[in-house]
């Protein structure tokens, strides 16, 4: 193989590598800012076992290629990486052409990137026409950015916290900053003043969009409101009050007429911006909506949760479409491409670009190092499309690509059949009752520029142009267009073919099958009702454990080695919350990061964690997040923040690698369970090395304990008091803490004598053990701590209980003592009871499965037993 000019392997990468590829379920990336190829996050290296056959057919060229010695690849590394690169898309061409044809918005053959800020960049906005964007961060600061020099043009005076949301008017005259301090800023455009500042009611500001007139500012606030502000005149002309939780986003329709508002209740919004109405609500249950955003042609509606869920909505017919699943974490922003075919979507360290028609999706940016902190499109100058990403290490990395051709056909959506529908790729079921010899069918045919022939064969409809057709009644524009037919069905099976053409001839054949669903079986003489299976109150555990750090040797001379006791505590901690006679935790809601698991306790995986802990968890649930590692703090005046170390930390960027105790305690606010409890083992902040080569424990000092204890819901155990340092168990692996910590759990604190050991039964338990066995065997001092919260549940709750599923149910929702007595009704033959008796367990049946509620079940007890509510003497 001979490369014949030296300009054909650079252009052939800028056409193919901008572009993520799925290569054998894998996702292949280039970067640029490393000059390497990304592989799953993996270096170039670790490919090497990739250059076997029959997986890779070139690899006998790559020796050849190698002695080219960056010939052809300018650059200071060896060019390698690079042909690997190419080798392997040479496999996989076709593959390629057909990701890039399927999704013609991403076709970028430009990219461009910028160290913007010091700190994660956490909002975008791009100026009408593209001209310029303007990028806001954690630190502050706001900068306004030449999208086609990428030259930064000014910066805008600082914020005094991190920036959430920044918006440009559609006039290009303003720009709106908001910050998590609840403030917003109007500045000029054009010159950079300041105009005035909005200080919002209560709480930080999640999202901004100026209407499509320019003169109104919507935001959404955390004190669950949407505010439209004049800011023309700069006087609040609306406040939108109906969510019961804060608000997550804004979106404006087109027309200006509308806009619609998502919220952690779980609820999206439509209102009249006139009259400020509510129009319609759209309910998400179990779910908290964390981004929603509307398409240029008012028609569709793009909802991200907290779950990694993405729901699509047709706001003409108000039903919901699809549902696309894909992401592992909260979905917190989407945007729609301009041809409203296809819409992006950012998770924590993801953003994927879907097809609203297929469901199908490409992963375009995918890291194991930073999250992405902020996604936003816009349109260039020459219509070309522009997407940015802000990312966590400060980075500003910008796509251009060219106009992409319309390549989307038409598509069919089935609205009130009547019946029960699938669809699977061009092909619509309809299932009905077995007596059903006709259905009457509805269907909206649809393209994003208009149609021009559609037929629907069996009922002879033929559209041909539309504008001219008496038969089929038009809907809206000329781009969407209603058919209603009655087929009648022959035997138990119908077919219907539908096609269409659009206008410039892109045509979609989808096969309708209208089936009689098969009489339902007959019982067999004997079946008994399936048995209710009930889950509620379950628990969570999240153990992190450091048992060797990346860097541990760090520039300021502090070696950050872990005890000898970190991983077998974690392995012995979940051994015995698994097992049946210990904790009785299901395996799969035990979630261990270890140095020796295959996903390592870095920062982005422990936060993934968590996030996970928040889309799985429920009201019910009691979460525990156990760490063991090492601790440091940042002193800034008379403030400190204190951090948790997870394996890739580095102490020269504590807020980039690390873990702060805000952080984390933001992230613990967003998981649902009534009670998280946190046990930390952070008894130092690694070692300094004596002259003799001795090493001596770096301990940490009582103002880092104090970061983790301004909590409003989470209680805390510490294994050591401030500037104390943990010690092991005398002839065993693990730490004197987890030794008491499981002896505890297994029952030895359970003080009460109810089988259940509570987080505050434990808070008394081990210190006093920890501190007796260190004193007497090392003839030192290691005293636990615990800050246990003034919560009836956290001091009820039990970690965990050696009693049957509906006593830990019980104990969720009542006091101990009538948990107990309701656990023994439950279990005693009910011709031995009372009709008292008899009645209080049917109410006790009811609201186990969840019947009735508790405050029903409260309430039919307390009138049975009389107005005391007391259960009579002996029962």
């Amino acid at each position: 193989m001979k490369v014949t000019e030296e300009k054909q392997a650079p252009e052939f990468m800028r056409w193919v590598l901008p572009t993520t590829l799925r290569v054998r379920g894998v996702n292949l990336q280039w970067s640029k800012r490393r000059k390497s190829s990304i592989f799953n996050g993996r270096s170039t290296a670790n490919l090497q076992s990739l250059l076997t056959p029959p997986f890779f057919p070139f690899s006998h060229i790559i020796a050849r290629f190698h002695t080219l010695r960056g010939k052809y690849f300018p650059g200071s590394i060896s060019p390698f990486p690079h042909l690997l690169i190419c080798s392997l898309v040479l496999c996989f061409i076709v593959q390629a052409q057909v990701a890039i044809a399927q999704f013609p918005a991403i076709s970028s053959d430009n990219i461009k990137e910028i160290q913007a800020h010091a700190e994660k960049v956490s909002a975008i906005a791009f100026s009408p026409g593209g001209a310029y964007f303007v990028s806001g961060a954690r630190d502050g600061t706001i900068k306004v950015w030449d999208a086609g020099t990428f030259k930064k043009m000014r910066t805008l005076a600082k914020h005094n916290n991190l920036i959430t949301a920044i918006a440009v008017s559609w006039d290009n005259r303003t720009i709106a900053s908001a910050s998590h301090d609840g403030e917003i800023r109007l500045w000029n455009a054009q010159t950079g003043r300041l105009k005035y500042v909005i200080r919002g009611r209560s709480g930080w500001i999640n999202d901004l969009e100026f209407h499509p007139d320019s003169h109104i500012l919507a935001y959404a606030s955390w004190d669950r409101t949407v505010r439209l502000w004049n800011v023309t005149s700069g006087i609040e002309w609306l406040a939108l009050k109906g969510h019961k939780r804060n608000v997550t986003s804004v979106s404006f329709t087109p027309d200006g007429t509308k806009i619609a508002s998502s919220s952690w209740d779980g609820t999206i919004k439509i209102w009249d911006v006139e009259t400020g109405e509510l129009l319609r609500t759209f309910t998400v249950p179990n779910q908290k909506i964390e981004s929603i955003s509307i398409s240029d042609n008012g028609r569709f509606l793009v909802a991200g949760t907290n779950n990694g869920t993405i729901m699509l909505w047709n706001l003409i017919t108000e039903k919901l479409m699809r549902t696309f699943k894909g992401h592992m974490s909260n979905v917190q922003s989407v945007k729609f491409t301009l041809d409203d075919r296809y819409f992006f979507s950012k998770a924590y360290s993801t953003v994927k670009i879907w097809d609203m028609q297929t469901e199908d999706s490409l992963t375009l940016f995918s890291t194991n190092k930073n999250s992405v902190g902020a996604l936003e499109l816009g349109i260039g100058s020459g219509n070309e499309n522009l997407w940015a990403l802000g990312i966590s290490d400060g980075r500003i990395i910008l796509w251009i690509s060219p106009p992409a051709d319309d390549l989307t056909p038409p598509w069919f959506e089935l609205i009130d059949p009547a019946a029960e529908v699938t669809s699977s790729e061009n092909e619509i079921v309809v299932f009905v009752e077995n007596d059903v010899k006709s259905v009457n069918l509805k269907l909206l045919v649809s393209d994003n520029i208009g149609l021009e022939e559609v037929t629907f064969d069996a009922v002879a409809i033929l559209l041909m142009p539309p504008e001219e057709s008496d038969l089929i009644p038009v809907s809206l524009s000329g781009e969407t267009f209603m058919i209603q037919q009655t087929v009648s069905i022959a035997g138990d099976e119908r077919e219907v073919e539908l096609y269409a053409v659009d206008l410039v001839g892109n045509e979609q054949i989808t096969m309708l099958t209208v089936k009689k669903k098969a009489p339902p079986p007959v019982p067999s003489a004997g079946t008994l009702e399936p048995e209710i299976v009930f889950e509620r109150g379950v628990k969570w555990a999240l153990i992190v454990a450091v048992g060797k750090y990346e860097i541990e040797k760090q520039s300021n001379g502090i070696f950050l080695k872990t005890q000898d006791t970190a991983i077998p505590d974690a392995n012995a901690l979940e051994a015995f919350l698994v097992s049946d006679s210990g904790g009785k935790y299901h395996p799969d809601r035990v979630i261990k990061l270890t140095s020796e698991t295959e996903k390592k306790p870095t920062d982005q995986n422990i936060m993934e964690a968590l996030v996970e802990l928040s889309t799985r968890a429920r009201r019910e649930d009691l979460v525990l997040f156990h760490f063991v590692g090492n601790g440091a703090f940042e002193e800034t005046g008379k403030s400190l923040t204190s951090y948790l170390l997870p394996q890739n930390a580095n102490l020269t960027y504590l807020s980039r690698t690390a873990i702060s105790a805000d952080e984390l305690e933001r992230q613990l606010q967003q998981i649902p369970a009534k009670v998280v409890l946190m046990i930390l083992d952070v008894g130092f902040a690694g070692m300094h090395i004596d002259k003799d080569g001795k090493p001596i424990p770096h301990t940490l000092p009582p103002k880092y304990y104090r970061g983790f204890q301004n909590t409003e819901r989470t209680s805390v155990l510490f294994s050591v008091a401030p500037t104390q340092q943990p010690y092991g168990r005398q002839g065993e692996k693990i730490s004197a803490f987890m030794h008491f910590l499981i002896k505890g759990l297994e029952g030895a604190a359970d003080t009460s004598g109810d089988r259940a050991v509570t987080f505050s039964e434990l808070a008394l338990y081990v210190p006093i053990h920890v501190a007796s066995y260190v004193r007497k065997t090392w003839n030192a001092f290691q005293e636990p701590r615990s800050h246990l919260l003034n919560d009836k549940l956290t001091a009820t709750m039990p970690i965990v209980s050696q009693i049957d599923m509906e006593d830990t149910v019980f104990r969720v929702i009542l006091d101990p003592r009538e948990a107990l007595y309701a656990s023994n009704l439950l279990k005693t033959d009910p011709d031995t009871l009372s009709k008292e008796e008899q009645q209080i367990k049917a109410y006790l049946v009811d609201l186990l499965i969840g019947a009735i509620t508790y405050d029903e079940y409260l309430t039919a007890v307390t009138n049975l037993r009389g107005t005391d509510g007391k259960k009579k003497s002996g029962k």
